[in-house]
C-alpha cells in the first residue's frame, strides 16, 4: 500500500502524526495548542495544517535508538506543504543526509544544539562549502559563562545557576 493512502511502507499500519496548532489558522478543527493524531496524511492538510515537523521516533524510543527518516520520507510524499524533518541531525552532514535522504523541506536540529549553539554556524557554513572553524576552548567557556549569567538574569541567581547546570556538561564535554 502506498504511503498515500496512509500506510507506512516500512510497517504496514497508518501512519500517525502529532500536530500542534498554534490558533492562527481558523480552518484548524481542534483547540488551539491541542494536539491530535491524525491517520491519513491528507486530513492534515484538509484540516489546515500549513506546516509539518516530524520527529521520526517513537515514544517508546525516548532518545534511544536511531529515528526511522523513512517515515519522514514517507509524510513527505503524502502530502504538499512543508514537512520539517527531525530526528538524529548532530551536524553538517548529518543535515545534508537527512535533506536527501526525505527529501525535506528543512531539517531541525534538536538536543545536539545543547551546549553547542555555534552547530547553527557550522551547518550554514559548511552547506556553503565553507570551513568552519570550532570555537576555542576559552571562547566555549567565556559563552557558558554569558548562558548561566542570562539564565540567573532570568530565574534569579539560585534558580537560573541551578536549571543551567544541566548544559554546563554539554558545553564542557566538547572541549579538546
Amino acid at each position: 500500500v502506498s504511503p498515500a493512502a496512509g500506510l507506512s511502507a516500512s510497517t504496514n499500519r497508518p501512519l500517525e502524526f502529532g500536530v500542534a496548532f498554534d490558533g492562527s489558522s481558523k480552518k484548524a478543527p481542534v483547540m488551539p495548542c491541542g494536539l491530535t493524531r491524525m491517520r491519513q496524511p491528507a486530513s492534515i492538510e484538509d484540516a489546515g495544517v500549513t506546516m509539518l515537523a516530524l520527529h521520526a521516533r517513537t515514544r517508546q524510543q525516548g532518545f534511544t535508538g536511531l529515528a526511522n527518516w523513512d517515515l519522514i520520507a514517507e509524510a513527505k510524499s503524502a502530502v504538499t506543504i512543508p514537512v520539517v524533518g527531525n530526528g538524529d541531525v548532530k551536524s553538517a552532514e548529518d543535515v545534508a543526509r537527512m535533506a536527501e535522504h526525505t527529501g525535506c523541506d528543512a531539517v531541525m536540529i534538536g538536543r545536539a544544539a545543547i551546549g553547542n549553539p555555534w552547530l547553527f554556524d557550522e551547518v550554514k557554513t559548511r552547506l556553503a562549502g565553507g570551513e568552519f572553524i570550532q570555537p576555542t576552548p576559552r571562547e566555549r567557556v567565556s559563552v557558558l559563562i554569558a548562558h548561566v549569567a542570562e539564565a540567573a538574569g532570568l530565574d534569579g541567581e539560585p534558580g537560573g545557576v541551578i536549571a543551567s547546570r544541566k548544559v554546563m556538561g554539554a558545553y564542557l564535554k566538547r572541549m579538546p
